[in-house]
């Protein structure tokens, strides 16, 4: 369990020449089953690799453990070349802040659109402004506050989990990726449309955006839960990739796995969290 939220962590992404380099918290550590490389989850939804018999290993398996904060150094094949422990800003010391004020609070009940037609409205006018190398959690915290801010609407979240076999097969960027979504009464049929105005050219259902990243057209297993993510990731017969619902409130897999496993349920807007994202994803104070 990380007691430090990395969404608050002013993510540093610099690509130079040699590759790149992430000021990160190190999220898990994943060893396959007699893998010459180590798979490493960067907060920030990135992954990278590190050889069994790297010198740099046990400062990693550390700073899985401990929560540390680390720049992270990486070649064109994401394979990592050198990390360094940084110091802890007192941002981060947030966390106990926002960890206090989470509720137990009220059923979160989304708005259903009257129509298609209604969400490729809303979607025509979504914020397009976000940087090359914005994060999908910041682009989506802001899309989500902006629909519920000038249309009064109320969207849901996806998060889409890409377990191991995926990554390494397809040698995939992510670990995840999120978005909003909104429901649609389409002919008295309620149906998610996912709004993510950076990959796809009109809402989409389910499926078809899943389909965007999925270079098998697995279908993504639905979950109820992080740990059915966490746990089960990395079994014999682990899908290729799992699909998690959250209110528009959740902005990370950290705030998936609070709710989880000790029962914190987000049901406001949290302001550091959409300056944050504003100032990342979009470049501007919000």
């Amino acid at each position: 369990m990380w007691k430090l939220m990395f969404g608050s962590m002013g993510l540093l992404l610099a690509l130079q020449s040699f590759g790149a380099v992430y000021t990160t918290l190190i999220r898990e550590l994943d060893h396959g089953n007699g893998q010459e490389k180590i798979l490493v989850l960067l907060s920030n939804g990135r992954v990278a690799f590190l050889p069994v018999h790297s010198s740099l290993a046990p400062a990693f398996e550390a700073a899985a453990k401990n929560g540390d904060l680390l720049s992270v150094t990486t070649d064109h094949s994401r394979n990592i070349t050198s990390a360094q422990t940084l110091k802890v800003s007192p941002e981060y010391l947030e966390d106990k802040m926002f960890t206090s004020r989470v509720t137990r609070g009220q059923t979160y009940a989304p708005t259903v659109l009257p129509s298609l037609e209604k969400a490729s409205e809303i979607y025509k006018g979504m914020n397009r402004k976000a940087n090359s190398e914005s994060q999908c959690y910041n682009r989506a915290h802001v899309w989500s506050w902006e629909m519920y801010n000038q249309h009064i609407v109320k969207p849901m979240k996806i998060f889409v989990f890409f377990t191991p076999k995926y990554i390494r097969r397809f040698n995939f960027d992510w670990w995840f990726h999120v978005s909003p979504y909104v429901l649609t009464n389409e002919n008295g049929v309620v149906t998610e449309r996912v709004m993510d105005w950076r990959y796809t050219k009109k809402p989409l259902l389910m499926k078809e955006w899943t389909d965007v990243f999925m270079a098998n057209n697995s279908v993504c297993k639905d979950v109820e839960k992080y740990s059915d993510y966490e746990y089960h990731r990395t079994d014999a017969d682990a899908p290729w990739c799992m699909l998690l619902r959250s209110s528009m409130y959740y902005y990370q897999p950290l705030d998936l796995e609070r709710l989880d496993k000790k029962g914190l349920v987000k049901d406001f807007w949290v302001e550091w969290e959409l300056a944050n994202a504003y100032r990342e994803a979009f470049n501007y104070r919000h």
